[in-house]
């Protein structure tokens, strides 16, 4: 550290660890938890596409008969697909596959641009498969705290 700083340190009879603690224990008083609100802003992709599946779930509950479900998303380039199967790739990222025009595809992107239609539609002949979400590689629970973790020494 500067000598100069250390002689007005002294002159003014702080100290380098008293100034720390002084200004440690002033940030303190203005920290404050964030809202439940703030804490969903950064939820992952696993977390918001298994809340998907759940609207997802509701609307399939509620099929009039003789209909199907059909799930479909707007690529970036404006093409529209049918989506079959949806899951999260990382923490902020998602993939989607399905068919644009009777072709197999698949897309990868951001949570945030993903935006799905629902709607029902009429089934003429061999029903579909439907729409499924993979959630069996997706945490639905948070991870355990280390109380909860038997064996963990930290």
């Amino acid at each position: 550290m500067d000598e100069a700083l250390k002689r007005i340190m002294a002159q003014t009879g702080r100290s380098l660890a008293g100034e720390a603690f002084k200004n440690a224990a002033n940030s303190m008083q203005n920290f404050r938890v964030p809202t439940l609100e703030e804490r969903m802003e950064f939820s992952s992709a696993a977390q918001t596409i298994s809340s998907i599946a759940e609207e997802i779930r509701a609307w399939k509950e509620k099929t009039p008969q003789n209909y199907h479900l059909v799930v479909t998303l707007r690529t970036p380039d404006g093409r529209v697909m049918d989506v079959e199967t949806l899951k999260a790739a990382a923490f902020q990222t998602f993939t989607a596959e399905g068919n644009i025009m009777g072709l197999p595809c698949m897309i990868a992107g951001h949570i945030a641009t993903l935006a799905l239609l629902c709607s029902y539609e009429e089934t003429k002949g061999k029903s579909r498969a439907g729409f499924t979400v993979l959630l069996s590689e997706l945490a639905t629970e948070p991870p355990p705290t280390p109380e909860q973790t038997p064996g963990d020494t930290r």
